[in-house]
């Protein structure tokens, strides 16, 4: 008889090279690289499915040799008990009278009563035996381990992909077109903030309510409908033409195309417009309207008369140059 038809008698103390061999036998379908525990835990679950594997002389050793076999066997055995109680329990008659015999159906009863007792107590041992408590202490912690291991993917996952965002932010915010739009923004927003006024709104007290006096409060809101007065957005297409759009016609013309698109002459392209020569040209344009040929007026209101405007606007042009000769 070859070693692989030979009767299994337990899983103690096998390796798992046996264990995984018995699992090929069975009809498992498991890998090569699955675990000790696992590989009992196939062989177990697999026996406690099949009554032909339990049934099965190569395997047999290995079900009596694990807890569910004493339920299984103490289960058989009150089946056995209970159904030759029943056939056993029909009253006896007497041959001469024909009247059942009363002391033999108590005695009867007693008996079946003290076997369902019996039958009781052994499944209770059975279920805190140390073996059935080893087997749930072990479900309890591979349960633990993939809970341990689904957490730690989890956790690696989320770090790629908060240092994926963190460095797509990087790479957006260390442009110089971004840098130069957000001072843009931020020069355009502090303009608005001066040149909006506050007025201030009253509420209280009701007359309608003339049980109790209601108390009146107030508090200022901004008059947004100055940003489309005629002075301000004259004043405001005025000073776009000047600080954006013309250093923004100056950096597409001097682009400072590279070696390759000067001896290219088969086929040119459009260099992009330079973010350098666009900070450069602002803060020279910024220069001379706000300091050399400033004429601010006094009886209109103007950006010109925005307390620290000419100030402002050369540190943002000359901030979006350092950025942009920096990034060069």
């Amino acid at each position: 008889m070859s070693s692989s038809s030979q009767p299994h008698t337990g899983l103690q103390g096998k390796r798992k090279k046996e264990l995984f061999a018995i699992a090929q036998e069975m009809g498992l379908s498991l890998l090569p690289t699955a675990a000790k525990f696992d590989l009992e835990e196939a062989i177990r679950d697999a026996l406690r499915a099949s009554r032909s594997l339990r049934n099965n002389p190569l395997y047999s050793g290995i079900w009596d040799s694990m807890p569910d076999s004493q339920d299984d066997s103490s289960q058989a055995d009150s089946d056995s008990e209970s159904e030759s109680e029943e056939e056993d329990d029909t009253p006896a008659y007497h041959p001469t009278r024909g009247t059942p015999r009363r002391s033999s159906s108590i005695n009867k009863i007693a008996h079946k009563a003290a076997s369902k007792v019996a039958s009781a107590e052994k499944n209770a041992l059975a279920l805190a035996s140390p073996r059935r408590l080893t087997r749930s202490t072990s479900q309890l912690g591979l349960i633990v381990r993939k809970s341990s291991t689904n957490l730690r993917e989890a956790a690696l996952v989320a770090k790629d992909e908060t240092v994926n965002a963190v460095a797509a932010t990087q790479e957006w915010l260390s442009t110089s077109w971004t840098l130069t739009s957000v001072l843009v923004g931020a020069e355009i927003a502090y303009l608005a903030y001066s040149a909006v006024p506050w007025k201030q709104v009253t509420y209280g007290p009701h007359k309608w309510l003339t049980r109790s006096p209601t108390p009146a409060f107030s508090f200022k809101i901004p008059d947004l409908s100055i940003l489309i007065h005629p002075t301000f957005t004259s004043s405001f297409v005025r000073w776009s033409f000047l600080t954006i759009l013309l250093p923004l016609i100056a950096s597409l013309f001097l682009a400072f195309p590279g070696p390759r698109s000067r001896r290219s002459s088969a086929r040119r392209t459009i260099a992009p417009p330079n973010a350098l020569s666009f900070a450069l040209a602002r803060l020279a344009i910024t220069i001379l309207a706000g300091y050399i040929f400033s004429h601010p007026s006094k009886t209109q209101w103007s950006f010109d008369s925005v307390e620290g405007f000419p100030a402002i606007s050369c540190l943002g042009a000359a901030l979006s140059a350092a950025f942009a000769a920096l990034e060069n």
